[in-house]
């Protein structure tokens, strides 16, 4: 696959985009990269897709300020990538933290999405104990904007050896340096802010939502009450996962990705 960089400096890769073929975007979790796709790549010769690093992650570039890291500017980074690579309707498929952008982005250009597939999400962290905490402890956060930081890209990680724990303290540390500690504090506390309960109802496309029930960061039951708020919504709850769907889960997810863009017929 290709890697091309846009003009926000923002990396991806892509296969080569086939006329009557779905095409899937896949939006990382926080202080991830496109590499926590690994296993879907095999996707791509069944489907067009669309595979990136969030500003400030991987090989994106870095940026200096709180208010960069924004959902909206996220949003906006996806508006303008799938722009570029001429994407006029796509299925968005997110995990963790990316389904917080993911939200955000049907909040704002739903006319762009033919489906979504959510994986370990939450739509309201904000309104949460954890949420209150994360940004009482994150409360100086900002100050960090006054401190030399690098703008040049990391790098992509090998997740395969790594734990598979949703509290690898060796992974987590892996990422946050590969972030840097600067871009992992402030999109951290922008996410404690977080709140698009709102939105699920207004969501028209269809939706496939799915989490593990032993998932310790987001618990299953925000995703069954999601699954409530949302109309076209489909819901499978995994009984022995927890919230690395993507890495420890990979071929039950493929499947009923499959099965929710066949059946929907995207």
């Amino acid at each position: 696959m290709e890697g091309k960089y846009t003009k926000e400096g923002i990396y991806y890769e892509t296969n080569k985009v086939i006329k009557g073929r779905p095409t899937l975007v896949f939006v990382h979790g926080l202080s991830g990269s496109l590499s926590a796709w690994e296993q879907f790549r095999k996707m791509q010769y069944k489907y067009n897709v669309l595979f990136f690093d969030l500003r400030g992650h991987g090989k994106s570039v870095h940026y200096p300020n709180y208010e960069d890291y924004s959902l909206r500017n996220f949003a906006e980074d996806l508006r303008s990538l799938v722009h570029e690579a001429k994407i006029k309707k796509f299925v968005i498929v997110s995990h963790s933290y990316g389904c917080l952008l993911a939200l955000d982005f049907l909040g704002r250009y739903q006319n762009l999405v033919a489906g979504a597939v959510f994986l370990s999400p939450d739509y309201r962290i904000g309104k949460t104990i954890r949420g209150r905490l994360t940004r009482a402890l994150l409360a100086s956060a900002q100050l960090l904007k006054y401190f030399p930081y690098k703008s040049q890209p990391g790098g992509h990680i090998d997740y395969a050896i790594f734990p598979k724990g949703d509290w690898s303290l060796t992974r987590i540390l892996a990422d946050a340096r590969n972030t840097t500690f600067r871009s992992y504090l402030f999109c951290l506390k922008q996410a404690s802010s977080f709140d698009e309960e709102d939105i699920l109802p207004k969501i028209s496309v269809p939706v496939l939502i799915m989490h593990g029930a032993k998932d310790t960061i987001f618990p299953a039951r925000d995703s069954i009450a999601m699954a409530s708020k949302i109309k076209t919504a489909r819901l499978k709850i995994l009984p022995d996962a927890n919230h690395l769907l993507i890495l420890n889960n990979a071929p039950q997810v493929t499947e009923e990705m499959e099965k929710f863009i066949a059946i929907s017929k995207l």
